[in-house]
């Protein structure tokens, strides 16, 4: 069986909703063999992508020297990561990429995909997510206790309701 690293930093960082996502798809749920908190380093978590099926803006990476994104590492058996390319419209909407993560003990683990919008559906500028959706990332955030000052970054975003 062949696993495969997945780095999440949105919604799917959210237990609940990738189950109501699997549940509403008649799936089995997603179940990661392993999961950590790592951190993509020199990349920017962004809002400039609107989902029609979030109502607004959905979270975005892009290479920025300096920034980090925080997110959960999972180890996924290849069915389930099918799931979360087919959740995340792949290769239509969000494109696959390759990435180096860290762990929290200072791991680097290299060849992660995770998945960032494709260059044509990315917009100019700022997309405000969902109160709704914005509080999964928070949610998360908390529960896998994130840097307070990226917790705090997350709640300052402007949402459009």
């Amino acid at each position: 069986m062949r696993i495969i690293g997945y780095f999440a930093y949105g919604s799917n960082m959210h237990e609940e909703d990738l189950a109501r996502w699997c549940r509403r798809k008649k799936y089995k749920p997603i179940v990661p063999l392993k999961k950590e908190v790592a951190v993509l380093k020199d990349w920017k978590l962004v809002f400039n992508y609107y989902s029609i099926s979030r109502g607004g803006g959905a979270a975005n990476i892009k290479p920025q020297k300096g920034c980090e994104v925080w997110g959960i590492l999972m180890e996924l058996t290849e069915e389930d990561y099918e799931k979360i390319r087919e959740k995340e419209g792949a290769p239509n909407y969000y494109e696959e990429v390759s990435v180096k993560v860290v762990t929290r003990d200072g791991k680097v683990i290299d060849d992660v995909k995770t998945f960032k919008v494709v260059k044509e559906r990315e917009k100019r500028g700022f997309e405000p997510p969902t109160r709704e959706y914005l509080n999964l990332l928070i949610e998360a955030a908390e529960k896998y206790q994130f840097p307070k000052w990226y917790i705090k970054m997350l709640k300052s975003i402007r949402t459009k309701n």
